[in-house]
């Protein structure tokens, strides 16, 4: 039987452990959830119960950047309005980088507050 071990932080190792018969494989999956911008340097560290500790030893780097987003106006102003009546303007959110970019609408109070 042989157990995986890492320095997890934003990697996710999957199956963490198991046995491995002789002349067989195991896929593993490794999945980067990163938390902060920056680089990250980590081992998979691979145990091998009653035999030794890091037997092996591959090093997870990665970078994580922001894709910049863009805004197709700088302003939306909706000019005189009338109460209770629906008011419709349009944007474009762009995202011109190679990187997919995961946005969130927030209330303008929540963002004055960063």
């Amino acid at each position: 039987s042989s157990g995986i071990n890492a320095e997890y932080g934003e990697f996710d190792i999957s199956p963490i452990e198991g046995s491995l018969n002789p002349g067989h494989n195991q896929r593993l999956q490794v999945d980067f959830i990163p938390t902060n911008l920056g680089k990250y340097d980590k081992s998979l560290v691979v145990d091998v119960h009653g035999v030794g500790e890091a037997i092996l030893s591959i090093p997870l780097t990665a970078k994580c950047i922001v894709p910049e987003v863009e805004l197709s106006t700088p302003e939306l102003d909706f000019k005189r309005t009338f109460l209770n009546h629906p008011y419709t303007l349009n944007a474009i959110l762009k995202n011109p980088e190679d990187h997919p970019a995961k946005y969130e609408i927030v209330d303008a109070k929540q963002s004055d507050d960063d």
